[in-house]
């Protein structure tokens, strides 16, 4: 409401359509909104507009795109307009009542008033259209580069790099594009200004028609083919867990399991992608100098699904010379985290006794590591060290505790993390089976149910195993495709033996007792020695044992024994070729641990056997095989796990 005052008595006021004459005193009154179009209101605009007025404005959405037309397109337009004027346009008035702009511009889509701007500006329209047709006429290729000479020289580098299988990264890239600038340009600001960015990186790889590509690996398989095996083993594991005594891992929930690693290191980098030509068929990564693809040290590492981790090793292959200054420099890079440091012959046997009734799987969790490698390897100064190999081995030894420190702080950030891994991989289920549904393989399409192929004893499994063996070249019978793998990237012929025990599970096990098992495994002639050997010395060479490993007995024979007053007698014994792949193992053999009980023997038991024959003498080997020459490369006859099928 609004009200107001007059001072005159004459004249009149025009208010939201009200006439009021003569009017003395006050009044009110209340605003309305203008009517369009009735002729009450002499006001062009009094801002009294509906919301529906006020808002109402061209709608332009969904409307054509503005369409741009070349010289070329403007100048063919003209000339069929002019055409059609001078043949047509008399006929086209009469028939059709249209001109010939409105006939064009009907059978084109282009709107009449182009067409008539166009006619009228036909003579530049002509000259702007040759003008353009010579320009494509005459193109003499690719855009000029500031330094096209150095480019061609980076690219012919970069395909003598891959001829050697080496990779490429980006950051080699921008290493040697800098050097080139500024050996052939020394002069040029331009050149010293450069710095090579990745995104220049990008443009000169799309110039050059390369990508980034990744490694070839014709070795993996589909997951439709990893699965059965996958399957059987979880229904082994589960079988495992719900063996009495239940274990506190089964019981206790996921917190409880450990997974532990023994994993050997090189020192390698860009092994997954490197830039190469786009549409190559094999892509071959190498290194750059021999032997830093060798395992330069050994990581005993126990990653759990709980809090709490267990003290990671790092294990260095040498004499153990190592200077106080490279101690130091231990300290400061791992900048307090629990890493030990020891220089001692890799084996099996260390993280075993570290372990001891912690674990039962083996796993390589190494990619962290790798990640810090390749950000060191991603400066400028890091790399030219690593392709000129001015790293020593002592340098290498710091770095190495600096990254495995690093990678497993940030694993111990992450709980929740590592949690999930083990139950996505099934070795965080429990013997009631109440986490099976978290179990979810990489991969797998659908709901995972690894208990509806039957038993541990149904009949696919000696055909899975026969599939293995062919795949492994018939050596191993009935190991696995990655077992296989795992031993074959150790080096050395004391560490090719490097087993998951799980991965012994694989195997058909409806037989009836461990007596009857090894029965049937003793060579002909030998039986089990009752009582231990007096003393554990040199004359145990070349006899036959009997050792408890895993879920299983295994034969070998020993081929070596321990040097006397020596670093390694605190890792081993002696040294066994096991005749189950014919791999060489270092074992400890305590008198007390000494047992023929073949049902309730521990893991870390041995047996040795005998001629049945009450001779004194020691068997030279288990078919009366001729003594070998001390440190020789023992051969046993075939034996296996008595938990692998006949």
């Amino acid at each position: 409401m609004s009200s107001f005052t007059t001072q005159e008595g004459g004249g009149h006021t025009t208010a939201a359509g009200q006439k009021m004459y003569h009017v003395r005193g006050s009044c009110s009154f209340e605003l309305q909104p203008r009517t369009q179009g009735d002729g009450t209101s002499d006001l062009p605009d009094d801002g009294l507009l509906s919301d529906e007025e006020r808002t109402k404005r061209k709608k332009t959405r969904g409307a054509e795109k503005r369409t741009q037309y070349s010289n070329r397109k403007k100048a063919a337009v003209v000339a069929e307009l002019r055409e059609l004027e001078a043949d047509h346009a008399e006929k086209m008035w009469h028939v059709q009542g249209v001109s010939c702009q409105q006939f064009l511009a009907r059978k084109t889509g282009i709107p009449q008033p182009n067409i008539c701007k166009w006619n009228g500006d036909a003579e530049k329209l002509i000259a702007a259209a040759a003008n353009d047709l010579k320009k494509d006429l005459f193109k003499t290729g690719r855009e000029r580069r500031w330094f096209g000479d150095a480019e061609e020289k980076l690219h012919s580098l970069l395909l003598q790099r891959r001829k050697r299988k080496l990779r490429v990264s980006t950051a080699w890239i921008r290493v040697n594009a800098r050097k080139l600038l500024v050996a052939m340009y020394p002069d040029d600001p331009r050149a010293k200004n450069l710095s090579a960015s990745d995104r220049w990186c990008r443009k000169f790889a799309k110039r050059h028609h390369l990508s980034k590509r990744r490694r070839t690996n014709m070795k993996n398989k589909s997951v439709e083919d990893r699965l059965p095996q996958t399957k059987s083993f979880h229904r082994r594991l589960r079988q495992l867990l719900q063996e009495p005594p239940i274990r506190r891992a089964a019981a206790g929930g996921a917190a409880e399991n450990n997974g532990a690693a023994i994993v050997g290191l090189a020192f390698v980098n860009g092994l997954d992608s490197t830039w190469d030509e786009t549409g190559a068929l094999r892509v071959q990564i190498g290194q750059p100098f021999p032997g830093l693809e060798k395992r330069q040290c050994t990581v005993n590492c126990c990653i759990g699904a709980g809090d709490k981790l267990m003290r990671t090793a790092v294990i260095f292959r040498g004499k153990g010379k190592v200077s106080a200054v490279e101690k130091a420099a231990f300290l400061r890079s791992i900048k307090g985290e629990e890493v030990q440091h020891a220089a001692a012959a890799t084996s099996p046997q260390v993280g075993r006794r570290t372990l001891t009734g912690r674990c039962r799987l083996w796993t390589p969790p190494q990619s962290r590591i790798g990640n810090e490698l390749d950000e060191f390897l991603g400066h400028e100064e890091n790399l030219c060290l690593w392709e000129t190999n001015k790293l020593s081995a002592g340098a290498r030894r710091i770095l190495f505790t600096r990254f495995i420190a690093r990678a497993v702080a940030r694993m111990d950030r992450w709980p929740g993390y590592r949690h999930r891994l083990f139950e996505k991989t099934g070795l965080a289920m429990t013997a009631d089976g109440s986490l099976d549904d978290r179990i979810t393989p990489e991969g797998v399409v659908g709901a995972y149910n690894f208990m509806d192929g039957g038993t541990s004893s149904d009949e696919e499994m000696p055909d899975q195993d026969d599939e293995v063996s062919d795949d492994d070249g018939g050596a191993g019978g009935g190991e696995s495709s990655c077992d296989s793998d795992a031993s074959a990237d150790d080096d050395g012929d004391d560490h090719g033996d490097v087993q998951a025990p799980l991965s012994q599970l694989d195997s058909d096990d409806d037989v009836d007792s461990d007596d009857d098992i090894i029965a049937m495994e003793l060579p002909v002639g030998f039986r089990l020695q009752e009582s231990p050997p007096e003393n554990l010395d040199r004359a145990l060479i070349n006899r036959c044992v009997f050792l408890r490993r895993g879920m299983g007995w295994f034969l070998g024979q020993i081929s070596r024994a321990a040097p006397p007053l020596s670093s390694h007698t605190h890792t081993y014994d002696y040294r066994v070729v096991l005749a189950y792949d014919q791999s060489t193992v270092n074992v400890k053999m305590p008198l007390d641990a000494h047992d023929v009980d073949e049902e309730n023997a521990a893991v870390g038991a041995w047996a040795l056997i005998e001629p049945i024959d009450d001779s004194n003498e020691p068997a030279g080997g288990c078919e009366g095989e001729q003594p070998r020459r001390q440190g020789s490369r023992a051969r046993t006859p075939n034996g296996r796990n008595i938990d692998q099928p006949g």
